[in-house]
C-alpha cells in the first residue's frame, strides 16, 4: 500500500476560496430572498465569507493530523505496514 499524498497549505487555502464563494452566493441569495434586501444580503455574505474561510482552512488542517479512515490506518489494522505493497 502507498502513502497517501499529504495535502499541500496553498491546496487547502484555494479550496476554502473557491468553496467560500459558492457557500457566500448561496448565503447571499438566501438572505436576500428571506429579508428582501439586497443591501442586508450582502451585509451577511461579506461578513462570512471571511470568517468561513479561516474556519474552513483550520478544519482542514486539524484533519490533516488525524488517522481516522486513511490508508495507512487501515493498513495498520489489518496487519500490514503502511507503506507496504500489497
Amino acid at each position: 500500500m502507498s502513502t497517501p499524498a499529504r495535502e499541500p497549505r496553498l491546496r487547502s487555502i484555494l479550496k476554502g476560496i473557491t468553496w467560500r464563494i459558492v457557500g457566500t452566493l448561496d448565503t447571499m441569495v438566501l438572505s436576500w430572498f428571506f429579508t428582501g434586501s439586497i443591501s442586508i444580503a450582502a451585509a451577511i455574505g461579506g461578513t462570512e465569507v471571511l470568517t468561513k474561510i479561516f474556519l474552513y482552512y483550520g478544519h482542514e488542517r486539524i484533519w490533516q493530523r488525524i488517522s481516522f479512515g486513511t490508508v495507512n490506518r487501515i493498513a495498520r489494522r489489518f496487519g500490514q505496514k503502511p507503506d507496504e505493497e500489497s
